[in-house]
């Protein structure tokens, strides 16, 4: 099992920042509401192509990770994502016991796994505040 000291920052800090752009151009660029026709017009649009340029990037810099770094991105976006405040424990702790919750849970397939993190809209404040509970 991989422990803190396992965690690629720079990683982390590019993966933040990819996530920052993808959730900058998709809060500007992308279809807020409307029917499926709209839907369907919006995918022709350049708007649509900027956003889906930004997400595909986010996507493809986890797929080119190992699966491992991957795994270990993803239990720092739930640390960010679910740990209260008031529930903090030294950082090492909460990471070995998050991961090692996801473990016994079971991994799906990497693609899987990086898809689940990309379709988080929010993903850059998740890892950031992982990345601050965790002390990196």
């Amino acid at each position: 099992m991989p422990t803190i000291q396992d965690i690629k920052v720079d990683l982390l800090s590019s993966l933040i920042n990819l996530a920052e752009t993808r959730q900058e151009y998709h809060d500007r660029y992308s279809l807020k509401s409307g029917s499926m026709k709209e839907l369907m017009e919006y995918e022709k649009t350049e708007n649509y192509q900027k956003v889906k340029e930004k997400k595909d990037a986010l996507e493809n810099s986890l797929n080119s990770q190992d699966f491992e770094d991957v795994k270990i991105m993803q239990v720092i976006m739930y640390i960010g994502r679910d740990t209260a405040q008031s529930n903090i424990k030294p950082a090492s702790q909460l990471f070995e016991e998050n991961y090692d919750y996801h473990e016994k849970s079971g991994w799906n397939k990497k693609s899987i796994e990086v898809s689940q993190m990309v379709q988080k809209v929010p993903l850059a404040e998740y890892l950031i505040k992982g990345k601050e509970l965790l002390n990196l």
